[in-house]
């Protein structure tokens, strides 16, 4: 039996050292295609000069590339197995490719799309190693753009680290972090700018204001010191 990943076999009779006489790549249908979270895969179907007939899942990207890459049959199954296995590294990197220059991800990110897509953990993990080698992916890149960005939105420094670690990044990782990011005045600065485009609450508008910030992701003595600034400049 192919040790492919996804093999069903839909015969008893013993396949080894079998031949692959023909093989047909089937699609789903496209009104399944992109319902729910994962995507529904193609049928590639290996017919077994013995007579049974071998069956995997491929993702359909990879099978648009087995339909455009043929197989020379008669073959080994073992060989056909293998063959196909390198189309559809070579078409997890094409996708993962094509991602990229959409947007940036980090490598967690990356191998949850793939996964997604239909591709096997390992052949994902291959992909994403591949893109990491060649810069293609750098997660202190998008960690540090990341910051700056959400720095920008008024983001607290505890939602940030919460989002990235979401994606797979450790805050702590990060080269120069927090010192080169963050510091006490700025992070003030940025809550009294989220405070100056709300409405001071008349009941206990305190307690109110802290809460939100803190909601942002701002520590609690960031979001007094700047609630009490907000507060003060009402009043004066």
């Amino acid at each position: 039996m192919s040790n492919h990943g996804r093999l069903d076999t839909e015969a008893t009779v013993d396949c080894e050292n079998s031949t692959v006489a023909s093989y047909a790549v089937k699609l789903p249908e496209r009104t399944s295609l992109g319902m729910g979270r994962s995507k529904p895969k193609a049928c590639l179907e290996a017919h077994l000069e013995t007579g049974p007939v071998m069956e995997i899942k491929l993702p359909v990207a990879a099978a648009r590339l087995l339909r455009s890459h043929d197989i020379a049959v008669p073959c080994d199954k073992d060989e056909f197995f293998a063959a196909v296995r390198v189309l559809e590294e070579r078409s997890a990197k094409e996708v993962l490719a094509a991602k990229l220059d959409r947007r940036d991800f980090t490598e967690l990110e990356a191998k949850q799309r793939l996964m997604r897509d239909g591709f096997l953990p390992e052949i994902a993990e291959e992909a994403v190693s591949w893109a990491c080698d060649h810069r293609f992916i750098d997660d202190n890149r998008y960690a540090r753009f990341y910051i700056e960005s959400k720095k920008r939105a008024g983001w607290g420094k505890r939602r940030i680290e919460r989002e990235l670690s979401m994606r797979g990044v450790d805050a702590e990782s990060i080269e120069g972090y927090p010192e080169a990011f963050f510091d006490d005045d700025s992070d003030i600065e940025r809550a009294l700018r989220l405070l100056e485009r709300k409405r001071v609450p008349e009941t206990r508008p305190y307690e109110k204001l802290v809460r939100f910030l803190v909601g942002k992701g701002f520590d609690y003595r960031c979001a007094s010191e700047a609630v009490k600034c907000r507060l003060d400049r009402k009043d004066s």
